[in-house]
């Protein structure tokens, strides 16, 4: 049996499960659509689903539940899961990163609120949304709850020490009469949240040699972080392009860059910063009209082929649109670059599910006058899993080195 990691990463609008191998080859993936993503009991029925579709794909009968062939299904070293963020939730549903605002008086917030990118959505919780606050498992961040389902042990992943004023303190907790046990203590990056219990096992339908021993379970954290140690984000200079249901072109510095256009959080490697560009909804968009056109039907790729060749629709003046706010946000990042001596990379690694059509890569390559590249895995997010698995194995000297090797090409 090939040892491997078993990669979750949960998103807006499906969860997306690979095994990958510890040379970082995807031995198997699979995507699962989740129609209702605020439904958070139904993040772990969709995994099981996932890792089904993965074991029935390598024993090469899709259609067929009776694929457990120990002897050619890999061998589950360790499970580590990422997810949408920032996102709220428990057994009693969640409260999602792109979830409305709608009636809120932000102006309300504490000064302790400041830089914390989950004080809004707190807010909001404790306004409208107070049975989320009732549960006695607490409020976890999107993978955290996922990871506690399957480990029975409660942690909020945190990349770095710096992350913290992004987070949540004990200070803006009491600022909002919330019990500082509502929210699960902090574990740094690399470490694993717990073990794999009997019951998470017969939750994901996994049995036998292939979850033989102790798993541990590994959070990646927030998907905007996974995703640079996914891509190997991690030199000043270097610009990766998260293209999935919304879409952030980051750029890696080694110190913050202060614009009012810009978004800087800590990079989860240290001492490595983020500054990003965010467009919240280009993939939800393109989703939304797709859904209502004449191609509801059809692949992504038949239809993004389909548009480039015509050219006359809406679908294509869509395409173009996104690619021209894409070209805006890499403006205002090389603006703020100069402005601090910062050399940029040549290139742009883009990772999600534009990246996996490379007629819209070449568009985009064309409009915003950069080259796009894809790795050999187009979701990052399951590499930057895999990379914080094998150094959590002790298999790597830090994550940054894990990154480096399963990104070469």
């Amino acid at each position: 049996m090939t040892d491997a990691v078993l990669c979750v990463d949960i998103g807006t609008s499906s969860l997306k499960a690979a095994y990958i191998s510890f040379k970082g080859e995807v031995i198997a993936f699979a995507r699962i659509s989740i129609e209702k993503a605020n439904e958070s009991n139904r993040w772990l029925f969709a995994l099981k689903q996932g890792i089904s579709e993965l074991n029935a794909t390598i024993c090469g009968n899709i259609h067929k539940e009776k694929s457990q062939n120990q002897n050619i299904l890999p061998k589950i070293k360790a499970i580590s899961i990422s997810g949408n963020g920032p996102s709220l939730a428990n057994s009693k549903g969640a409260f999602l990163w792109n979830e409305s605002l709608e009636n809120l008086d932000l102006s309300k917030l504490p000064k302790e609120a400041a830089g914390s990118i989950f004080a809004p959505r707190i807010f909001y919780i404790r306004e409208k949304l107070n049975t989320l606050l009732t549960s006695s498992e607490g409020l976890f961040s999107v993978p955290e709850f996922l990871v506690y389902q399957l480990t029975d042990r409660a942690y909020t992943l945190l990349p770095n020490e710096r992350f913290k004023k992004a987070y949540w303190s004990n200070e803006l907790l009491k600022s909002m009469n919330i019990p500082f046990e509502v929210f699960p203590p902090f574990l740094e990056l690399g470490n694993a949240s717990g073990t794999l219990t009997e019951k998470g096992k017969k939750s994901l339908g996994v049995t036998g040699e292939q979850v033989e021993g102790c798993v541990p379970v590994f959070c990646g954290g927030p998907d905007f972080a996974i995703a640079l140690i996914g891509t190997n984000t991690l030199s000043e200079g270097k610009i990766c392009d998260r293209a999935g249901t919304s879409e952030g072109l980051n750029l890696c510095t080694n110190k913050p860059l202060i614009s009012p256009e810009v978004r800087t959080l800590p990079s989860p490697i240290n001492p490595l910063w983020n500054a990003s560009v965010i467009i919240p909804d280009t993939g939800s968009r393109f989703a939304i009209w797709k859904q209502s056109s004449i191609y509801k039907d059809v692949s992504y790729e038949e239809c993004v082929n389909d548009l480039l060749q015509n050219k006359k629709s809406f679908g294509y003046e869509l395409m173009i649109n996104i690619a021209l706010e894409v070209k805006n946000a890499y403006k205002i990042l090389k603006s703020e670059s100069e402005k601090n001596n910062i050399k940029l990379n040549e290139k742009i690694c883009c990772t999600g599910g534009q990246a996996k059509n490379q007629s819209w890569l070449k568009l985009k390559s064309e409009i915003v006058e950069v080259p796009f590249y894809v790795q050999k895995c187009a979701d990052s997010e399951l590499i930057g899993n895999a990379a914080v698995a094998l150094f959590g194995l002790g298999l790597y000297p830090s994550i940054a080195k894990a990154a480096e090797d399963l990104t070469k090409s």
